[in-house]
């Protein structure tokens, strides 16, 4: 039911239209009604009427008067006006002050219901357009965040729709990073997203986040962008989050980019949260480990890969990697699957979607990923034809490094098809060392990596791994002959840094 105020100075009339018009039949409750405008305007004010029925000419404040003062006020009622004949200008005075609806007097029952039915149909949909407005703005920025999720997804293919995106939350020319929270189980909801997006205004400023997204697994905060990883408060936000640990929360920051990058950036998040599934004990994931100290108990040794700045190089970290996952007992799918992955890791930015998504072959192993990293990295320096013939012999020593009886003799000419004399210079050129002399020191470089991954890995384990017989004597022998000392004292010496 609508409600109505009538203003009118005229007692008969104003006690006619209250007692003689069925106003509640008709949808309408009447509120009062006041003798001239100054009355009508506090009234109006109080009590806030659906729709008001005002005379014009009134003493102490007439109809164009109170209007003028109503809508100063912002006044929503629908106001219709009551018209004697020659007052045409104040009706006139009446519209251009946002009026539309008037009676001429004298007035009847029938012309009062039904202009004050057409007043109600004026005013049902300003409310409407009111609302629907009033719903765009509070839907405005949850479409802003499915715009840019959507980016974050590739699937956002009109750019001017994400250029709107970071205007409205003010990232367009800004230097940005991705933060996105993953968590066992389930993905915040919506309380619990803005719970820690005031966390992390507290903490890193007012201004550092400009907005956050929902993927599938992911919580994803645009924030300004960092000087290094460092700068974000990574332990005392996951302690707040998750001080039991008993959530499995991760937390992984891309590199910095521009808004226009966000498919490359959130493909870095995947990448990174991948690794989280390798090294199980990591909690914060960011670039600046593959620059930086790396933890030894991981599967790979991100920064000394990319540090590396040879083929052998490459290809001895990520043999080192197959020895780790063999000793973890991972199968040929997911050894496979890391390979890839690292190589993913590696790769230019613009390349990475690509590389993520690609059909999985059949044999992919370390060789193949070394070859790729290599060419990634550009880090060759020598012709083609010694590359080709450094790296075929490389990774024929490493491909049968755990075989016991490897031998000069068995490489050159059992897998290379070389002459053992030819080889066994061909080799000291290209490595710049003696065979026996090389493959041992790999072996115990090897065996010594190991024993950083795990210190506790047995002796016969670490000799197995490195093509030496299990009992370990000679592989203890060689191990003090490289080392100076044994691996008892070497493990001894790791537990006392």
């Amino acid at each position: 039911m609508y409600t109505l105020l009538l203003v009118d100075d005229e007692e008969f009339e104003r006690e006619g239209m209250t007692r003689l018009v069925p106003w509640e039949e008709n949808g309408i409750q009447l509120l009062g009604a006041a003798k001239n405008g100054e009355e009508g305007f506090n009234m109006a004010c109080a009590l806030k009427p659906d729709l008001i029925l005002t005379d014009i000419k009134m003493p102490l404040l007439d109809g164009i008067g109170m209007i003028r003062k109503l809508k100063e006020q912002n006044c929503e009622s629908e106001i219709v006006v009551l018209s004697g004949y020659g007052e045409y200008e104040f009706t006139s005075q009446a519209m251009e002050l946002g009026v539309r609806h008037y009676i001429l007097k004298p007035v009847d029952e029938e012309k009062i219901i039904e202009t004050m039915e057409k007043a109600i149909l004026e005013l049902k949909q300003r409310q409407h357009q009111s609302q629907a407005l009033h719903q765009a703005v509070q839907l405005r920025p949850i479409a802003m965040q499915q715009i840019l999720r959507d980016a974050l997804l590739g699937r956002e293919e009109n750019e001017a729709d994400v250029e709107r995106a970071a205007v409205e939350f003010g990232m367009l020319r800004e230097d940005i990073m991705l933060l996105a929270f993953r968590r066992s189980g389930h993905n915040f909801d919506t309380t619990e997203a803005n719970a820690l997006e005031s966390i992390l205004r507290e903490m890193m400023g007012e201004k550092s986040v400009y907005a956050v997204t929902f993927t599938e697994d992911e919580t994803v905060y645009f924030i300004h962008a960092l000087p290094h990883a460092d700068a974000f408060p990574a332990s005392r936000v996951l302690h707040l989050m998750d001080p039991d640990q008993t959530k499995g929360m991760t937390v992984a920051l891309s590199r910095a980019g521009r808004i226009q990058e966000l498919s490359a950036l959130y493909q870095e998040i995947r990448l990174l949260f991948h690794m989280r599934k390798i090294e199980k004990g990591m909690r914060f994931l960011h670039y600046d480990l593959f620059g930086g100290e790396v933890s030894p108990d991981m599967i790979f040794d991100y920064s000394a890969i990319y540090r590396a700045d040879s083929y052998a190089a490459i290809l001895f970290e990520l043999y080192l990697a197959s020895l780790k996952m063999n000793y973890a007992g991972y199968d040929e799918h997911i050894k496979r699957d890391l390979f890839q992955w690292i190589c993913a890791l590696f790769s230019p930015r613009e390349e990475q979607s690509a590389s993520d998504t690609e059909d999985h072959v059949d044999t992919f192993g370390f060789a193949e990923a070394a070859d790729q990293i290599a060419r990634q990295k550009n880090c060759a320096s020598m012709d083609a034809k010694e590359e080709r013939q450094k790296r075929d012999i490389l990774v024929a020593l490493y491909t049968h490094l755990g075989d016991t009886d490897l031998s000069i003799r068995m490489l050159a000419c059992d897998f290379l098809f070389m002459n053992e004399d030819y080889f066994g210079r061909l080799f000291r050129k290209l490595t710049g060392e003696k065979f026996n002399s090389f493959l041992q020191h790999t072996r115990i470089l090897l065996a010594q990596r190991l024993m950083q991954y795990q210190p506790e890995m047995l002796i016969q384990d670490l000799a197995r791994l490195t093509g030496y017989a299990e009992d370990g004597q000679y592989f203890s022998k060689a191990f003090r002959k490289e080392t100076g000392s044994s691996p008892s004292e070497y493990r001894k010496n790791l537990e006392r840094e």
